[in-house]
C-alpha cells in the first residue's frame, strides 16, 4: 500500500465531459494549485485517500503489444516531461473515444501530476486520473455580521470518487491501483481506458486461491459428496485459519490439512484446473500469503447457516458441536447446540 504524507501535487487540469460533445470543455492551461490561500495539503488528501487501503496491484496490458496501450504510451510521455496540457487533452480524446454506450454518464476528468508517493520504502512520481461522475452536496457555513448564513454546494468527496487510477512510475514497468465503483453496467474504465490486467503477485494468488475454495466447497463438494452445510461451514473456516496462520501457502500442505480425505482431494484438483480454465487465471501451487487479500477475501468466506428466514447460526469452532436432526411429527429439520458455557 502507498504513504502519502511526502506527497505533493505538482500540476493538475480538469477537462469536461458531456453527454452532447458540444458541451464538452477542454482546458487550454493547468490550474492554479501554487496560490497562496489554496492548501495543496487536502487536494492531495481528496485524491489519493481512496488508494490507501488498496492492495490489489493492475499493470498495462494489450492483446499484441504493451508498447501500443494508449493510455500507457500517454502516461509515460507526461513522466518524460512532454506537454502536459497537449497530453492531458490526449487523454481526454481516448477517454471520450470509449465513452460510447448509453450507460456511461457525463462527468469532470481530472489529471493529476503526484511527486514523492512513498511504494515498498521507494519514493515514486505518479499521475492520477479521476472521472467524476456523481458530486455530493454539502453545506457551507458563511459567516456574517453576528449571524450565520448557509449555502448548499456541490462538490467532490473522497469516498465518493467513482472512477479513479494511480499510475505509479515505477521500475521496468509502471504498477497501478484502481478505483472502479458502479462498474456493473459497462467495464469501459477498466478494459478499454485503461486496458489493464491485475498483476500475478502474492494478492493476486492469495486472492484467487481462497476464491478457488469458496468455489469448491459451496458449488462443487454438495454436487460430489454427502455433506452438510456445517461441514461445508468448518472446511471454510479452516480454510481463512489455514492462511491467516502461514506466511507461505503449499497447495498440496492445504488439501491434506484442510480438506483431508482422499476422495476430496481428487475432487477439489480436478475442480482446481476447471476453475483456471474456465476463467483464464493460474494460480500457483506455492506463494507467499498477502494479510490483505486474507483479510479482504475472509469476509465473503463467511461462516453462516441460514435458516429459512428466521435464523442464521454462525460458526466458528468446532462442528462437532452442532448437530442436524428432522423432526417427523412438524416435518421439519432441526439443528441441536452444544456448549460448556453462555457468555
Amino acid at each position: 500500500m502507498i504513504e502519502i504524507k511526502d506527497t505533493y501535487v505538482d500540476n493538475l487540469i480538469c477537462h469536461k465531459i458531456s453527454a452532447d460533445s458540444s458541451n464538452d470543455v477542454i482546458a487550454s492551461s493547468t490550474s492554479n494549485i501554487h496560490k497562496q490561500d489554496f492548501d495543496a495539503n487536502v487536494l492531495r488528501d481528496i485524491l489519493l485517500k481512496p488508494f490507501l487501503n488498496e492492495s490489489k496491484v493492475y499493470e498495462f496490458s494489450h492483446e499484441f503489444d504493451i508498447t501500443l496501450n494508449p493510455l500507457r504510451k500517454l502516461a509515460l510521455s507526461i513522466y518524460d516531461n512532454e506537454d502536459f496540457v497537449l497530453k492531458s487533452k490526449e487523454i481526454y480524446k481516448h477517454l471520450n473515444s470509449v465513452s460510447r454506450h448509453p450507460n456511461i454518464k457525463e462527468g469532470d476528468l481530472i489529471i493529476v501530476k503526484f511527486n514523492d508517493i512513498l511504494l515498498n520504502d521507494k519514493f515514486y512520481e505518479a499521475l492520477g486520473i479521476y472521472k467524476i461522475e456523481i458530486k455530493d452536496k454539502f453545506i457551507e457555513i458563511i459567516p456574517l455580521d453576528k449571524t450565520f448564513d448557509f449555502e448548499i454546494k456541490k462538490g467532490i468527496i473522497s469516498n465518493k470518487i467513482d472512477k479513479a487510477c494511480l499510475i505509479l512510475f515505477t521500475e521496468d514497468e509502471p504498477t497501478l491501483f484502481v478505483i472502479d465503483k458502479h462498474n456493473s453496467e459497462t467495464q469501459y474504465w477498466i478494459d478499454d481506458f485503461l486496458c489493464i490486467k491485475q498483476r500475478k503477485d502474492e494478492y493476486y494468488n492469495t486472492q484467487n486461491a481462497l476464491t478457488l475454495c469458496k468455489s469448491f466447497v459451496i458449488k462443487e463438494l454438495p454436487q460430489q459428496f454427502e455433506v452438510s452445510k456445517a461441514d461445508q461451514v468448518d472446511i471454510l473456516n479452516k480454510s481463512v485459519k489455514f492462511f491467516k496462520e502461514r506466511d507461505t501457502f503449499d497447495m498440496n500442505e492445504f488439501a491434506n490439512e484442510v480438506i483431508g480425505q482422499p476422495d476430496v482431494i481428487d475432487s477439489f484438483n480436478n475442480y482446481k484446473e476447471e476453475y483456471q480454465k474456465d476463467r483464464d487465471i493460474e494460480i500457483a501451487d506455492n506463494f507467499a500469503i498477502s494479510d490483505s487479500a486474507v483479510k479482504k477475501q475472509s469476509r465473503i468466506l463467511k461462516s453462516v447457516i441460514k435458516l429459512d428466514k428466521n435464523f442464521h447460526i454462525y460458526v466458528h469452532g468446532n462442528n462437532q458441536y452442532i448437530k442436524k436432526g428432522y423432526d417427523e411429527e412438524t416435518g421439519l429439520y432441526y439443528y441441536q447446540l452444544f456448549f460448556k458455557e453462555e457468555q
